[in-house]
């Protein structure tokens, strides 16, 4: 008995030893301000993208506390770790919504308060392959491409409702929610098309086809919409984005098949920041390549590699506030977030 007593003692006492030592770790990581990782363009060029920070789990940021640093040495802390992130969305108040497939569900990450959740299901069904997200009118959009659905949740998880275009979506991906305007659109991949909702999930109508032309699409994949209402789809494997003003008309196309600067082999993830700059994740180049207002190039950030500031497959990104670039880094298992520094002269490849 008195060998059990001490053994629980002993057991107790090394769990409280690495939860304080984990504290220790975790407020010093918390309270460091952010450095410049790496910048771009290199020195001596005045620099125009700076990277600050890669999360690949909640111990980069996390506040520990006893119960937190408890669960973490008793489950290892793999919910809250980084496996294949897909895509990302922000709600304003530093709350990163991470989609992640390998573990088929989503990250929480509150970067503010230092705490990290996990949602792997909408109701009584689990997420099998989470692809894109949004945050529209206070509640997370997920669109799940195997489930061939996209499920609107409250900020706990709770699941609100579906939404659905008639004949059924075939393979739903990005999403972008034009608040403005209440209008959601919605990436059917292999139907090649976008559709568009109203924000309470009214289905209003689609557009696209398959082909090459302009206005058409072959596989497309990500969303994004700028203040102004365009609309900028990236057409993966037409290996361009294409630009459409907020009446859904064609403007302009961005890219050909290529594997220099200002080419696209297999565009993804695509942003823009409020000075108008595109940004768009090359997951093939593994690379972040930025163009201007008029779709010339301006500046690639990043190159195949493990290392900071380089990637294994981009997927998905997003600009915040203070244009914070947010971009998921598929096979390296993180999240990379870089700033935008404005200069006086305008970010340029020379």
């Amino acid at each position: 008995m008195i060998r059990m007593i001490r053994s629980i003692g002993w057991v107790i006492g090394t769990i409280l030893g690495a939860f304080l030592l984990g504290t220790a770790g975790g407020c010093a990581q918390v309270e460091s301000r952010p450095e410049i990782l790496r910048a771009w363009p290199p020195p001596p060029a005045d620099p125009r993208i700076v990277l600050r920070r890669m999360i690949h789990s909640a111990k980069d940021f996390e506040k520990a506390d006893f119960f937190s640093g408890l669960g973490r040495l008793i489950t290892g802390g793999q919910q809250q770790t980084l496996l294949r992130p897909q895509a990302i969305c922000l709600d304003g108040q530093e709350r990163l919504y991470i989609a992640d497939q390998e573990h088929q569900g989503v990250h929480v990450f509150d970067l503010k308060e230092g705490k990290a959740r996990f949602f792997d299901q909408a109701g009584k069904e689990f997420f099998v392959s989470p692809a894109g997200l949004a945050w529209c009118e206070g509640n997370l959009l997920v669109a799940d491409s195997f489930l061939n659905r996209v499920f609107v949740l409250s900020p706990d998880g709770k699941l609100l409702r579906t939404i659905n275009r008639p004949e059924g979506f075939r393979r739903p991906t990005g999403i972008a929610y034009d608040a403005p305007r209440r209008l959601l659109y919605i990436v059917d991949t292999t139907a090649h098309q976008v559709c568009v909702f109203k924000a309470t999930g009214e289905f209003l109508h689609r557009f696209g086809a398959s082909g090459t032309g302009p206005g058409l699409f072959n596989y497309p994949t990500y969303v994004a919409v700028d203040k102004e209402g365009n609309i900028y789809v990236t057409d993966s494997l037409n290996f361009r984005v294409q630009i459409f003003d907020p009446q859904e008309k064609f403007v302009r196309e961005i890219g050909n098949l290529g594997d220099a600067t200002g080419y696209m082999a297999v565009p993804k993830g695509v942003a823009v920041d409020s000075q108008g700059h595109i940004y768009v994740a090359d997951s093939s180049l593994a690379t972040v390549q930025i163009f201007d207002r008029e779709g010339r190039f301006l500046l690639a950030v990043g190159e195949r590699g493990d290392g900071p500031g380089s990637f294994q497959i981009p997927t998905g990104l997003a600009i915040g506030p203070e244009d914070r670039i947010y971009v998921c880094d598929a096979f390296g298992r993180r999240l990379q977030i870089f700033q935008y520094r404005e200069t006086q002269n305008e970010m340029s490849d020379d």
